[in-house]
């Protein structure tokens, strides 16, 4: 913090150099209402919040919340577990970068995040229902979940695209917003259900395996929601 702190400092201006580019002065109070009221009244944009929501927080749910827990419940000693549960974080950290370039490459937005949501929904129904217990293979299951949570940033170029340029800031922040209030309440309720079918207050593997069910259905609803309400950009700005 204190870096950063001294990073803003030194580079930041408050004022921009002189240019021949045009500035757009903005009515702030304007902004945050009607236009904002009916930059959400889009199912376009929706569709993008709602997407990056669901393939991200598969992730947090597993990554932050219950993911070692499960593997534990399988077998495994707790720094295996911890591990396995690490990897997804890593296919997140490698899966941004990788998606935006591939992206950029092929001048489209729209088949990143449907493949996203695939590689979620294959690798999340892998770790829950296939007979295995290997460590290597649950390793790389975590490892493409997290490429799938990678997807979300692809959203973000996706809805600005989506936007006029005098709105990109809004779209960001509400996008970075749904994505945050979607991750915070999946594990609220996959929590609720993993305790409703616990046994005697014990987290039995089954009782994670009806809770974090609900990921596969997340990837599976985010990739009709793709399908249907996420137009293409090219990656062209409005």
């Amino acid at each position: 913090g204190l870096f950063i702190s001294i990073a803003i400092l030194l580079f930041f201006q408050n004022k921009p150099k002189p240019s021949k580019s045009q500035i757009i002065h903005l009515n702030l109070p304007t902004i945050i209402g009607k236009e904002v009221f009916l930059f959400l009244k889009s199912p376009r944009i929706w569709g993008i919040m709602l997407f990056a929501g669901m393939t991200f927080s598969p992730l947090c749910l597993l990554g932050a919340f219950w993911g070692t827990s499960y593997m534990q419940s399988k077998g495994f000693d707790k720094t295996s577990a911890a591990f396995m549960t690490s990897m997804g974080w890593v296919g997140m950290a490698i899966g941004c970068p990788l998606f935006g370039k591939i992206s950029d490459s092929i001048k489209r937005r729209k088949p990143i995040l449907l493949f996203s949501a695939l590689v979620g929904f294959a690798s999340s129904l892998s770790l829950l229902f296939l007979p295995i217990n290997n460590l290597i293979l649950f390793s790389l299951f975590f490892f493409l979940i997290g490429i799938a949570g990678a997807g979300q940033s692809v959203s973000f170029a996706t809805i600005s695209e989506q936007s006029p340029r005098k709105y990109h800031p809004i779209a960001l922040a509400l996008n970075n917003s749904i994505i945050v209030l979607i991750s915070a309440f999946i594990p609220l309720i996959s929590s609720q259900l993993i305790h409703l079918y616990s046994v005697n207050q014990v987290y039995t593997e089954m009782s994670f395996i009806k809770g974090l069910s609900l990921i596969p259905l997340l990837y599976f609803f985010a990739f009709f929601l793709g399908i249907l309400l996420i137009k293409e950009t090219f990656c062209r700005d409005r």
